[in-house]
């Protein structure tokens, strides 16, 4: 006899039940299957074909997976660097001296220079011949300081595009040494100069490779048009630096360095770059650097192009380019077709609009919603820049060599404070007058210069360097990043002291890179034992990511930002290391003074009333007091006022990328500030019903202006602080301080919590949603191929998705306007009360745990396959139960999802299993035996159709497509960027429809009409004990998948505003812990003692799962159009999404009322003809 599969229990189990909340069990149901034993009408020659294209496959995914996994490598020998590298492009000649190999002026870039001029940077030409690699490149140009100076520009060059590599002579190509890339400082108007990596290099014990390069700066790097917009690229000072770092992951290796261990560092403007790097694109992650360390790191004024308009303008009326002198009116042509020389000549400092006097700073990165997509406070508030270890520093002395020593009187101050921040009003100016003012008692040194000196570059120094440091620390911690680190350095040079400089800006780069030429001569003498302590630091973070573990011995641990302080009980702040070296004071960790805090990490100004600014924390109290009104943003509103440029608004673009007015509403939590062209123009908003408000303005339209700058699917402004899971990522409160306050709807009180949610990046959103969809539901999709003909099937199979995909696109959209909604319990509040809130959380959980019960039977049955039915089918249930519960015990989905990536693969090579195996032995006539089109009646067809309508909820007998969509919040509430839940949708229903039409098709066609459901079990004995024991983790992770969301629902509605939510506390583990064992207990009990159970899978789908997946999205649509668009009018204007809205409505009605009707007709039928069998029952 050939081989068959075992007839199936009595009890009929449909494998397909279990994958989404829309299962109705509409399978046809056989008391036993029939096989067909004839021999299968193959010819070897195909068969063979077959065989050999199945070996082949499997053979090249073993192939591949050990080379991948488990990383083999040629065994070939080390290639040693040489003197002379082949870049491809080029090859260049290095030298060597002292056990260090250089290689200086390599080009990375093409010349910026012509058609280039104010491009962004283009890749390297090729060069014939071996290139010279001994000599420093020429810097690029910089801005000068009036036509007066020198016009020429000795030792630089507009094609300046060149950097440095440095690297141990015994380097081999195979080192993998780690890097280190510096980017230096000027400002943004000149390059302040690059350092020999040698000495970082020695000090390291040969085990690193340092890279330095040029950017273009000044016009030639950032200026800012709307011709530049349109004919050229703006940031493009930003953009060499990018190319740089792709080129290091290109090249370096050919050098000795490992381009997956790249660190990025800077000084002053190189360190600002950094952040920028970091925050570039929204935080896109492009793999080309890895941790970062910033020496004195500002934030510079960004202007926005309009605003930068001027700069242009006034640089083509001093070069004639204007159409008062030229015939044409390309003025960007002209502005090309200069040389060099010409237009260096125009390249000169000047004033902001309406202010008397040079910035320190003419030129910055331009604010282009592109690369910097947002001010960069905002960026690192919100979470959207690269999450990698960093150190960030400042002197104590920022300010000193910044400030002319001319201010004494208060009006030359104010003046010069307006050349810097243009719109500072006459509020604000007081306020720094009396936070600055001078002691009354002023040492002599200062009374060199004037009177105003010290105190104007004390503030000076504290917001632009000190002040952003301090933020970018708090940002960190904030968004759960531990590695992060902050220092002091305040090395004296003998002198400086006296004279008032102290340690002035970037004093720390002459320790760090081993007192190079230009250092004060103290750094060979009394200072010189620092540069062992900062360069041991500094080597240990290069290699291990952590400036502990090679440190200097005798020197203190470098305490982690976050590890102790601001915000503890006692009421400590945050602690730094402090370099010093004089008056008995040696390197020690210091906490960041108090008084810095509070002239730093301001409060907000009344102008109505003019009360000054007050000092607080940022984001939450140190002083342990009540989280209210006096709680304030801190420093985030000097940071924004000082990166700020307009006059009007703050700025921020709509979804098309067009600049718009924000909205009055403040984007602060709390103490928001109304920012105004670069001062500190504020506003105050006292109250929380303030908050309030602001919340609920930006979420009454998804598509308002004050969306994310850089996604125009991003969530709304203040997104976190009314979603589900509040400001978690953020931090902003801290634990258990803000109980009490309205706005606080779920996991507000978390700052301090131990267990993060919101984590789940999209990709692994799509995979949790393709573990639970294209899983046994999808088994059945062959036998709807069966009933209603192949090309029905997969037209309904595409259409069914594409559906699917815009009622995905309803419900995201619905979510980001209601970020309170965790799941469709929540929806239901908002849609109809709490009689809508009880419904649809009922529907969710009985779903759940139905759908837990179904992927139960779904592994009873492979395991029953497995074993050829030895033993009892319940035990089979609870054989597979016991793990099913244990992967759900997970408090984060994320936790789940990487099960679910194994869970995914599974499915699918199980799939390519089955469809292999019905290939190679299908049905005898097999060509003959599939139908193109085939006609039956309404309830067969009916059931047939649901399979495909709920296999995109899912579910079972109607599984690929529903209970996904009852999971969508719960998932998108688990997201680090809910804005994203749209890629993860794209995905899942793209591949999901795709995977569908292909296994049915396949499937249907070789196995013929009579193909069971679950398919696998047409399959040959072999091959369906095969498919079925891949599939295995499908339905585990499944049904494990579906007992969390029951049990996730009940514990977020118990626990929202509780510590338990965040805490490993036993009250949360003990819930927790219940709840996982109840929803499987009751999946289990339900699975094995009901005869009918799944058919009642079938009548919670039709009664849930048709309007999770379908229906309610429409009616979302149509509340929201019906409160924020003018109700009936809202609905005129928009018929067209109306009419589909209510079209949706339609089909999760008939699909409920016809699910039911032929469930019902079902269970009577089987009842009828004696299917059903005695509950609890070993089959």
């Amino acid at each position: 006899m050939s081989e068959s599969a075992p007839a199936e229990s009595h009890r009929t189990v449909n494998s397909s039940s279990t994958t989404g909340p829309d299962i109705v069990n509409q399978e046809k149901r056989h008391a036993a299957f029939k096989w067909d034993r004839r021999k299968p009408a193959l010819t070897k020659r195909k068969r063979n074909l077959l065989i050999i294209l199945f070996g082949a496959t499997v053979i090249v995914a073993l192939t591949l997976g050990l080379a991948l996994g488990l990383g083999i490598h040629h065994a070939t020998r080390p290639t040693p660097v040489l003197p002379i590298v082949d870049l491809g492009y080029a090859r260049y000649q290095g030298s060597s001296s002292n056990g260090v190999d250089q290689w200086l002026g390599i080009r990375y870039a093409a010349a910026p220079t012509g058609k280039l001029r104010f491009a962004a940077p283009a890749p390297p030409p090729r060069l014939d011949g071996i290139q010279s690699a001994t000599e420093h490149s020429k810097k690029c140009l910089s801005v000068r300081a009036s036509l007066s100076s020198n016009p020429s520009s000795p030792g630089q060059s507009e094609d300046c595009l060149f950097l440095e590599v440095y690297a141990p002579s015994n380097a081999t190509t195979d080192s993998n040494f780690p890097v280190y890339v510096y980017l230096q400082g000027g400002g943004f108007i000149s390059n302040a100069g690059t350092y020999n990596g040698a000495t970082l290099i020695k000090a390291s014990g040969m085990q690193i490779v340092v890279v330095n390069l040029n950017y273009r700066v000044g016009p030639h790097g950032f200026l800012a048009s709307d011709e530049i917009r349109r004919g050229g690229s703006l940031n493009n000072g930003l953009k060499d630096q990018r190319q740089a770092l792709r080129w290091i992951k290109d090249n370096i290796r050919k050098f000795g360095g490992n381009p997956n261990h790249v660190v990025l560092g800077g000084s002053s403007a190189g360190a600002a770059s950094v952040t920028l790097q970091l925050a570039a694109y929204g935080g896109k992650n492009e793999g080309l650097f890895h941790a970062t360390a910033a020496e004195s790191q500002s934030f510079g004024a960004l202007r926005t192009v309009e605003e930068s308009q001027y700069q242009y303008d006034e640089l083509v009326a001093r070069t004639k380019c204007d159409s008062s002198h030229t015939e044409s009116d390309d003025t960007l042509t002209c502005l090309r077709n200069l040389s060099s020389d010409d237009l260096q000549a125009e390249n000169i400092g000047t004033p902001f609009p309406n202010t008397k006097r040079n910035p320190l700073f003419t030129y910055n990165p331009t604010l282009d919603h592109d690369f910097i997509p947002d001010y960069t406070l905002n960026l690192f508030s919100s979470g959207r820049f690269l999450k990698l270890p960093a150190i960030y520093g400042d002197t104590t002395n920022e300010g000193t060599v910044f400030v002319p020593s001319s201010l004494d009187t208060t009006e030359i101050s104010n003046d010069w404070f307006q050349a810097q921040f243009p719109a500072l009003d006459a509020t604000q100016k007081d306020w720094f007058q009396e936070h600055y003012s001078p002691p009354a008692n002023q040492p002599a040194s200062s009374l060199k210069r004037g009177k105003y000196w010290s105190s104007t570059a004390d503030a000076y120094g504290e917001l632009r360097y000190v002040c952003p440091g301090l933020f970018l620390n708090n940002a960190y911690t904030q968004h759960g990043i531990k590695s992060n680190w902050n220092y002091r350095y305040g090395v004296l040079e003998p002198g400086n002291a006296e004279d008032g400089i102290g340690t002035p800006h970037v004093a720390e780069l002459n320790a760090i890179w081993g007192a190079p030429p230009g250092s004060p001569p103290s750094y060979k003498t009394t200072n010189k034992n620092m540069i062992s302590v900062l360069q041991q630091y500094w080597i240990s973070f290069i290699v291990d990511f952590d400036p502990n573990t090679r440190r200097l011995p005798g020197t203190p641990r470098w305490e982690e930002w976050g590890a102790a302080g601001f915000g503890d009980s006692n009421g400590k702040l945050r602690r730094r290391v402090a370099f010093q070296n004089q008056d008995g004071k040696s390197t020690q960790m210091e906490e960041v003074g108090r008084e810095q805090w509070e002239r730093g990490f301001l409060d907000a100004v009344n102008t109505s009333s003019s009360h000054m600014l007050q000092a607080s924390a940022i984001h939450t109290d140190w002083r342990s007091q009540p989280y209210d009104a006096k709680t304030r943003s801190a420093c985030s509103p000097v940071l924004g006022a000082l990166e700020a440029f307009s006059n009007a608004h703050r700025r921020s673009p709509s979804s098309s990328g067009a600049e718009v007015n924000a909205p009055t509403t403040p984007r602060w939590p709390l103490g928001v500030l109304l920012v105004h062209r670069g001062a500190l123009s504020m506003r105050i908003h006292d109250t929380l019903s303030t908050r309030a408000a602001m919340v609920k303005n930006n979420f009454d339209d998804v598509s308002s202006p004050s969306r994310e700058a850089d996604d125009p699917n991003a969530a709304p402004i203040g997104y976190h602080d009314a979603d589900v899971f509040g400001r978690e990522e953020d931090h902003q409160v801290c634990s258990g301080r803000a109980r009490g306050n309205p706005m606080d709807t779920s996991f507000d009180t978390a700052m301090l919590g131990q267990i993060q949610y919101k984590t789940l990046s999209w990709p692994l959103v799509a995979v949790l949603m393709i573990a639970e969809i294209v899983s046994n539901g999808m088994l059945s999709l062959p036998s709807s191929l069966a009933v209603v003909g192949l090309v029905p099937g997969l037209v309904l199979i595409i259409f069914l998705g594409m559906f699917a995909l815009f009622t995905s696109w309803l419900l995201i959209q619905f979510k980001l306007r209601h970020p309170e909604v965790h799941n469709m319990g929540d929806a239901g509040y908002i849609l109809a009360g709490p009689v809508g809130r009880e419904i649809l959380s009922f529907g969710t959980i009985v779903f759940a745990v139905f759908a837990t019960g179904g992927q139960l039977l779904a592994g009873q049955i492979a395991l029953a396959v497995l074993s050829s039915n030895k033993l009892c089918l319940m035990l089979y249930t609870g054989i597979f139960a016991i793990p099913t519960l244990l992967f759900a015990m997970p408090r984060t989905l994320d936790r789940l999802s990487w099960l679910s990536v194994v869970s995914v693969v599974c499915i699918i090579v199980a799939s390519v299993v089955g469809m292999v195996g019905a290939g190679l032995y299908p049905v005898d006539g097999w060509r003959d035996q599939y139908s193109v089109a085939a006609k039956t009646d309404f309830v067969t067809a009916f059931i047939s159709i649901t399979n495909p309508v709920f296999a995109y909820a899912g579910e079972d007998p109607s599984e690929p497509l529903t209970h996904v969509r009852m999971q969508f919040f719960i998932l998108i509430s688990e997201m680090r960027r809910p804005q994203d839940a749209m890629k993860a949708a794209y995905t899942l229903q793209i591949s999901a429809t795709a995977f569908y039409a292909l296994f049915a098709a396949i499937t249907y066609i070789y196995l013929g009409p009579d193909v069971a459901s679950p398919s696998f079990t047409s399959l040959r004995l072999k091959w369906s004990k095969a498919a079925y024991a891949i599939a295995i983790p499908n339905f585990l992770v499944a049904g494990s998948l579906y007992s969390h969301t029951a049990a996730k629902l009940l514990f977020v509605r118990f626990f929202r505003k509780s510590r338990h939510l965040h805490e490993h506390t036993v009250v949360g583990w003990g819930v927790w812990i219940f709840l996982i064992i109840l929803m499987n207990a009751a999946a289990f009990v339900l699975a094995i003692g009901v005869p009918i159970f799944n058919y009642l899978i079938g009548i919670a789908a039709s009664l849930f799962a048709s309007w999770y997946t379908y229906g309610i999205a429409g009616a979302f649509w149509l509340y929201d159009s019906w409160m924020d668009k003018g109700r009936f009018e809202g609905w005129k204007r928009m018929w067209v999404m109306c009419g589909v809205s209510w079209l949706t409505l339609a089909a999760g009605a008939f699909i409920c009322v016809a699910g039911m009707y032929v469930t019902i007709k079902q269970i009577v039928d089987a009842y009828a003809s004696g299917e059903v069998s005695e509950p609890f029952n070993c089959g």
